[in-house]
């Protein structure tokens, strides 16, 4: 009985030897746990070194982040009416001193003083408080959108990072925003999402970039594009995206090979296929929900916060 006692009390205070062999299994192990972080750290860091590089890929493409902004909008980088090799005789440069002699050699005019190009010193400081705001803030900004048919932008979103708050915001871009590009007069190439042109990826991306960033007045350092293709896989990814389908959406476009259809409830897991109908839903067959582009932008905005 004795022993038995002694034991249930030894037990009650937690001093049996079993007892403490389990405290023994639960401490951690310090070099394991050294090896763990720098494990992660040193992915960390590979991630982030990759992402820096993906993002100035453009850079050795040809493309110019736009750093300085000031007022008056960006001439496009393309035109149809431009001489490649000397852009300037076209288009009469008043900043070129040279004129062309009987065989066709290029000569100094004497009556035509040296001017300084404007290019060729540094950008003037702008007088207006926001362009001083805007220049000599530290945040980074990136051009995000997504290509659908005929190379259009449908969905424009403006990324500012705050490096210092560890914070991002987001700005939608309707795709039917009016933007007038000296040389585009057609009705459709005044729509933002039509900015996206040119003779090759280079100068169509400078050409998305140099608009948003005259319409909104904001430098643009780095840009991702997003093809259907992209989404797809980038959702697949990570296992689905959650959403709310705020009520039952009933699509069809045969010729686009577009069917969307969902039924209204909360929590839905959505594949990619399933995440890019619900991204690309306007209207229903009806007619019903028929909020176009804003509706849409709503329901894109949601989804990224999800």
């Amino acid at each position: 009985m004795d022993k038995r006692n002694n034991s249930g009390k030894n037990a009650a205070n937690g001093k049996t030897g079993g007892t403490r062999k389990k405290v023994k299994k639960r401490g951690i192990d310090k070099n394991k746990l050294a090896l763990t972080i720098s494990f992660i750290m040193l992915l960390f860091i590979v991630g982030v070194m990759f992402l820096h590089g993906e993002l100035l890929k453009f850079n050795e493409e040809g493309i110019t982040p736009i750093d300085y902004v000031q007022a008056g909008d960006r001439d496009p980088v393309s035109g149809t009416d431009m001489n490649d090799n000397n852009p300037g005789k076209d288009k009469g440069d008043p900043y070129d001193t040279e004129k062309t002699d009987g065989n066709n050699q290029q000569v100094k005019d004497p009556d035509k003083p040296k001017t300084t190009k404007p290019s060729e010193t540094n950008p003037p400081k702008p007088q207006d408080p926001y362009y001083e705001m805007i220049n000599n803030s530290d945040r980074i900004n990136v051009l995000c959108f997504g290509l659908a048919d005929f190379l259009l932008a449908d969905t424009i979103m403006l990324v500012s990072l705050d490096p210092d708050e560890l914070t991002a915001d987001v700005i939608s871009i309707p795709r039917d925003t009016y933007f007038h590009t000296k040389g585009r007069e057609e009705p459709y190439m005044k729509k933002i999402n039509a900015s996206y042109y040119g003779n090759n990826t280079v100068e169509r991306t400078q050409n998305i970039m140099n608009t948003v960033s005259a319409l909104m007045k904001m430098p643009i350092h780095y840009y991702v594009k997003v093809e259907y293709a992209g989404v797809v896989g980038i959702v697949d990814c990570i296992g689905g995206v959650e959403v709310d389908i705020p009520f039952d959406m009933d699509y069809d476009d045969p010729e686009a090979d577009l069917h969307i259809h969902f039924k209204e409830g909360e929590n839905q897991l959505l594949d990619g296929q399933a995440s890019l109908e619900f991204l690309r839903f306007r209207m229903n067959n009806d007619g019903t929900h028929s909020d176009g582009d804003i509706g849409r932008i709503d329901r894109q905005q949601k989804f990224v916060k999800t």
